[in-house]
């Protein structure tokens, strides 16, 4: 089976700077995200009751690095509940992920899965796949959601255009933000132009398709890359 990730604006119920622990949901149920993926209760379950509820948390899912963290996890009528614990006392990539986490630069929570069981369905008469048993592998803070960026390569109508375009206020308060970062934050940096790579790819993939032909479209096109070109100068 083929790998797959989801990743949510993790709302952050609590951080311990002592501890370094933090709560949140990293999977909200009945929720209809940008892929047409619909989680329903109890779809992680079975996972969870395989590992007693304990799972690594890793650095946007680099399985090069030992693991910066483990995570107790939860389904509640709400979703997947996460109480994390980052090595802050051990790891200096830990106490760099959870100083960018306090500061809001990193706030997506995204977890790999495989999918056991799902079912197709239709909503408004749009399909929807409906997960219904999900292996999970890890969670992993990430700085740029994978949807978030899906979301840049499937501008085809003036409501995708508005999207993008709190997508690009997304990523500047983010970049205002990253003027305190300290400048030592070697992993977290060389993680960050990864992403921004990956980004830039997406935005030459969006300038060349066309779609819609609208300057508000070419003014966001170039405000993204432009913002990306300045991130990756002020990180070298």
């Amino acid at each position: 089976m083929k790998k797959q990730f989801k990743a949510v604006k993790f709302q952050i119920k609590d951080l311990n700077d002592k501890t370094g622990t933090f709560e949140g949901y990293a999977s909200v149920f009945g929720n209809r995200d940008a892929g047409d993926d619909i989680v329903k209760k109890g779809a992680f379950q079975r996972s969870i009751n395989a590992k007693q509820g304990h799972f690594p948390i890793l650095w946007s899912h680099d399985y090069s690095s030992p693991p910066i963290g483990e995570a107790i996890v939860a389904e509640d009528e709400h979703g997947l509940f996460v109480k994390g614990t980052l090595f802050i006392d051990v790891l200096q990539q830990a106490r760099d992920v959870y100083a960018v986490m306090k500061k809001g630069v990193v706030d997506s929570m995204s977890f790999m899965y495989d999918v056991i069981r799902s079912e197709s369905g239709t909503i408004d008469g749009e399909i929807v796949r409906f997960l219904i048993e999900l292996k999970l592998y890890e969670v992993s803070p990430v700085v740029f959601a994978m949807n978030e960026l899906a979301v840049i390569t499937d501008v085809k109508s003036q409501e995708d255009l508005d999207k993008l375009l709190v997508r690009i206020k997304s990523l500047e308060e983010k970049f205002s933000a990253m003027h305190d970062l300290d400048k030592s934050m070697t992993e977290f940096k060389e993680k960050m132009q990864t992403d921004l790579q990956a980004l830039h790819s997406k935005i030459s993939e969006l300038a060349k398709s066309g779609t819609p032909e609208s300057d508000e479209l070419a003014d966001g096109v170039k405000q993204l890359t432009d913002l990306v070109e300045s991130i990756k100068s002020s990180l070298k």
